[in-house]
């Protein structure tokens, strides 16, 4: 998708507020703050404190630019996914990690995804392969 059609999706839909703190958190472990970025784009502590509060994700989108940036790492997004902790889902969270298998999890949190994000839906599939099951993830924006 270019740029500009992103950008354009992106105005409309907005992320539950933990997704940012996961952001500004894994930010700050690969050595970028971006709390004056975060402060000039409107959002305060009390949105991001409030479950209810929604973020654009066009804001979310140019933080994530800023922390890929400021890191260096083009990566970023990958290291950001191997910090998850479940205290970031909330309850969700906490629930998928005391799923008995993946699969459990992940059927758990797919109905709630609307809650994480509005700007891709997440399916799965098991497919076998010569004997093999592998699970395949699908997000469809």
């Amino acid at each position: 998708m270019p740029s500009a059609n992103l950008s354009a999706s992106l105005k409309h839909k907005t992320v539950a507020p933990f997704w940012l703190e996961y952001l500004l958190d894994a930010a700050l472990r690969a050595g970028v703050d971006l709390s004056y970025a975060l402060v000039e784009s409107g959002i305060s502590n009390d949105d991001l404190e409030d479950p209810q509060s929604r973020i654009s994700m066009a804001i979310e989108n140019q933080l994530l630019k800023q922390a890929i940036a400021g890191s260096a790492d083009p990566l970023f997004g990958l290291h950001m996914g191997e910090g998850i902790r479940p205290r970031f889902m909330g309850e969700l969270g906490y629930a998928s990690m005391s799923s008995a298998t993946l699969g459990d999890a992940i059927e758990l949190m797919i109905p709630f995804m609307k809650v994480t994000t509005e700007y891709a839906q997440l399916r799965f599939e098991w497919r076998e392969h010569h004997g093999d099951k592998t699970l395949w993830l699908m997000w469809e924006s």
